[in-house]
């Protein structure tokens, strides 16, 4: 969680005690599905592992789909990424918007299935938004 979004919570003290319902409700970022029908992919520590933007993508242990459209410009070189809950933990190595890929290394050995969350990005605002008493408010996390 930013900074920023922990001062905008207590700037507008009246979502505090929201702050559940908000995190609950907000868009989640999944990698995609895999070719071949695979339900599980091996990934090795070291080695690269490309995230495109492109879900319709499907992907294997040097290529996954990511739901975020804005990944390449949303993270930064050096920047970690963690995978399924943290089980997996990606260092962005470059970004290319224009193809809409992250080429980032991969620093543990793991194995993931499909459609798995992508939420922690470290450090890095992602923009999502919440309702509140009919007003739509965004934020970034």
């Amino acid at each position: 969680m930013c900074i920023d979004f922990l001062l905008f919570v207590h700037t507008y003290n009246f979502l505090t005690s929201y702050l559940p319902l908000v995190f609950n409700t907000t868009t989640e970022i999944r990698t995609g599905f895999f070719a071949d029908g695979a339900k599980k992919i091996e990934l090795t520590k070291g080695e690269n592992l490309t995230l495109t933007a492109d879900y319709n993508f499907l992907g294997n242990n040097k290529k996954l789909a990511c739901s975020y459209p804005t990944l390449a410009t949303s993270v930064k070189t050096g920047q970690s990424i963690l995978v399924a809950d943290g089980s997996l933990v990606l260092t962005v190595l470059s970004c290319h918007p224009s193809e809409g890929e992250v080429i980032c290394r991969i620093e543990n050995d793991c194995s993931i299935g499909e459609r798995k969350n992508m939420v922690s990005f470290v450090c890095v605002r992602v923009c999502q938004v919440c309702l509140y008493n009919h007003c739509q408010y965004s934020y970034y996390t």
